[in-house]
């Protein structure tokens, strides 16, 4: 029954998407996967945590979230390392496993305060070890390659998530040689990939404060880009094609330009300045499923409001489940380690 831990360097880097995907082509390989995430970093005492839910859903499992995910800490309860949790952590990991065939268990990150713990983790585990780190131009490899000497032979590799097109050459040609004359193995270089940056229409209704007032039966559908409504030289019909699973800001009082976005790839509208839609423009919103959203307060608040959106984006989606899977089969050789 083979163990694998999946740490993020740092939080934020993918170790969710990548543990997920991870039991999900294990699973697909038909053998039984395990998953659970020992402990939980962001979750209240008393909350499920929201990746042991998600992951719960998503790969079938018959635990309970909180059996999943049964610790909750700070960084700064386990700087030290897990102390009083490690039997906590040891049970959790043995009843993700029984009658597995492989567990994988998502770790602490793997650098700042919480290194101590989650190398404590990978040994109570006697687990292989997965970093996932999220590509930043610029990234010191040495830094990372510390993780060697935390980890020693658990080590398996690293998974390099989230590079951008634009520096896919520094990644494969600067950083990735740097890590491997280091003595680190790289498992892949992820590419960044705009779903996966998504938010789903329920999501940006709610940043928006937003009333969905038609399809809300679709507000589960991905947005992967926002486009402002304007006045523009070219037909807006040309327009709004530049743009695909897109979310349409725009004021009310301009049905023209709403109406050509529901027949070019868009997810939702947003009608700005508190004005419901003209019945036209519903009825040809139903007829293509296109949700209709109307937020309280003008096109350039509304654009404020949204700043930092795609950055706070969860990995928790079926569809981002399913594209991860197919980046890691396609791209990383950690999958191997599974199948």
């Amino acid at each position: 029954m083979p163990n694998i831990y999946v740490a993020g360097y740092t939080a934020g880097s993918g170790a969710t998407a990548v543990a997920a995907s991870m039991a999900a082509i294990a699973q697909a390989a038909k053998k039984h996967a395990g998953y659970c995430k020992p402990v939980s970093l962001t979750a209240k005492a008393g909350s499920p945590d929201a990746d042991a839910v998600f992951c719960k859903q998503a790969l079938g499992l018959a635990e309970a979230a909180g059996a999943i995910a049964p610790v909750h800490a700070t960084a700064e309860a386990v700087a030290l390392g897990l102390g009083t949790h490690a039997d906590a952590v040891r049970r959790a990991v043995q009843a993700a496993a029984q009658g597995k065939d492989v567990t994988v268990i998502e770790g602490l990150p793997a650098s700042g305060p919480t290194a101590a713990a989650s190398a404590e983790m990978a040994n109570l585990a006697d687990a292989r070890v997965v970093v996932v780190v999220r590509y930043a131009h610029g990234m010191d490899a040495a830094a990372v390659a510390e993780i060697k000497e935390r980890f020693g032979p658990r080590l398996a590799g690293v998974v390099v998530n989230a590079v951008p097109e634009h520096a896919a050459r520094e990644a494969a040609q600067t950083f990735a040689p740097a890590l491997r004359e280091a003595g680190v193995t790289v498992l892949g270089l992820i590419p960044e990939d705009r779903l996966l940056l998504g938010f789903t229409v329920a999501e940006l209704a709610a940043r928006l404060g937003a009333e969905v007032v038609s399809n809300e039966d679709r507000a589960g559908e991905i947005v992967e880009r926002l486009l402002v409504g304007a006045n523009v030289v070219d037909s807006s019909e040309y327009y709004y094609q530049r743009a695909v699973n897109k979310a349409l800001i725009t004021r009310a009082d301009r049905p023209d330009l709403v109406w050509n976005a529901l027949d070019a790839n868009t997810r939702c509208v947003v009608l700005t300045g508190g004005k419901r839609p003209i019945p036209y423009v519903l009825e040809k919103a139903a007829e293509n499923e296109v949700p209709v959203m109307v937020a309280p307060k003008g096109t350039m608040d509304t654009v404020a409001g949204l700043e930092g959106l795609a950055g706070a984006a969860t990995f928790h989606h079926p569809k981002k489940l399913e594209r991860f899977v197919a980046l890691l089969r396609t791209h990383s050789s950690a999958r191997d380690l599974v199948v």
